[in-house]
This record gives C-alpha cells, structure tokens and sequence, in this order.
C-alpha cells in the first residue's frame, strides 16, 4: 500500500513525522557544522631565518633566543621578536642600522660566539645547581667540576 494514496489520520501523522525528523536532523546537522566551525584551529608559528639579521634572533632547542642578550620569547611571532628588539636594544639599532655591512658582521660575529656561551651558561649552572651533589660521583662529573685537571694530575 502507498502512502500517498491512503487517506485517514494515520498518513497525516506519518508526513509530519516525516517533516519533523528531518527537521530535527537538518538541526543537528546545523548544530554540528557550528561546533565545527567555533573550534580553534592550531597555529603553527615557525622561525624564519631571515629574523636573525633583522631582529637578532636565533632558534635555539626549539625557542627562538636572542643573539645579544639571550632571552627566549615563547613564540615565535615576528611582532613578539620586533616588540623585544625595538624595545630592549634601542642603541643597537642606532649602532647598526638595518642592512649595513656593519650590522651584517656583528651578527655573523654574535652568531660565531653564541654557542660558546650558552655552553657556559649550562655548565655554570651545572655547577652552581642546588640539586648537584657538590662532590664528583664519576669521572665524568669530576671533569665538569675541575675542568682544568689533567690526566697526568688524576693519576699522580
């Protein structure tokens, strides 16, 4: 039997039961495309190198650091890079305006000498780490706290 040629109330019931499910579809449908669209999309901010001779900074273990005074910005945004250039090394700008010869030396020069000094850095804070026990447990350990002991003064 076709619904659209019966008559009576039970067909009556079956079309709008019909119209009200696939309102209510059509709803959650909506419902579910605007959930899709208010959530967030993950930004992926990445280091540009052309920043180092710009701005001065450098990515270093996944953070971009500062090649004068080695501070980390969290992210890596070109505003959030030019907001702590312009505000904490005025006088470098001044010094080596950009795209100067002079100002391209200085950051080859900060650049040569930047992995030098983080490894002192870390070593400096090795030694003067709370947590560190203050005697050498291994070789290793005594070469990081007296690293100007020889061998020939270890043996003798």
């Amino acid at each position: 039997m076709d619904l659209s040629e019966s008559t009576g109330p039970a067909t009556k019931t079956a079309r709008l039961g019909d119209k009200s499910d696939s309102r209510s579809s059509r709803m959650l449908m909506n419902f579910v495309e605007e959930v899709k669209r208010k959530k967030p999309k993950p930004k992926n901010y990445r280091f540009h190198y052309e920043w180092e001779s710009e701005f001065l900074f450098t990515m270093s273990n996944g953070k971009c650091t500062c090649l004068i005074c080695h501070a980390t910005v969290a992210i890596s945004k070109k505003s959030n890079l030019r907001r702590h250039f312009t505000t904490m090394h005025k006088q470098f700008i001044v010094d080596y305006p950009e795209n100067s010869s002079a100002r391209a030396m200085k950051v080859v020069e900060l650049k040569s000498i930047f992995p030098s000094s983080t490894l002192m850095d870390d070593c400096a804070n090795m030694r003067m780490s709370p947590t560190k026990s203050p005697t050498p447990t291994s070789t290793a350990d005594y070469f990081n706290f007296y690293p100007q002991v020889t061998l020939r003064e270890m043996s003798g």
